[in-house]
């Protein structure tokens, strides 16, 4: 009888103890709008993060995420010969040339990869 309380005692300690949770979490993101519904006059940091966010968004819309992949590799390699450069977006663009469908990334690929004087 014993083995059988202990057999029991093992089934009951293993359900209990290999339980698994499931966390489901949902994320809406409103449009514009949302944002405006924040006072800026109250706190002008909110302001600064509104248009920052502002920002971002106009640059993604300009320059997608494809693109950024496909100019990702040119715009480091012109990075790499315009460090020390004083103006190194001006830099960029020179190499890049006039016609590149890169130019308008080169900020957006400067601020994700966080290169000095280029964002």
């Amino acid at each position: 009888m014993s083995k059988f309380t202990l057999l029991i005692s093992l089934m009951v300690a293993q359900i209990a103890l290999s339980a698994s949770y499931s966390i489901n979490i949902a994320l809406k993101v409103e449009e514009q709008e949302a944002l405006s519904a924040f006072s800026t006059t109250q706190n002008p940091l909110i302001g600064e993060l509104i248009d920052d966010l502002d920002k971002s968004y106009k640059t993604l819309a300009s320059c997608g995420v494809s693109e950024i992949t496909k100019c990702t590799v040119k715009i480091e390699e012109a990075v790499a010969d315009c460090v020390k450069h004083p103006d190194v977006t001006h830099c960029i663009m020179k190499i890049l040339g006039a016609e590149s469908d890169c130019k308008d990334c080169i900020k957006a690929v400067c601020k994700a990869l966080h290169i000095p004087g280029c964002m």
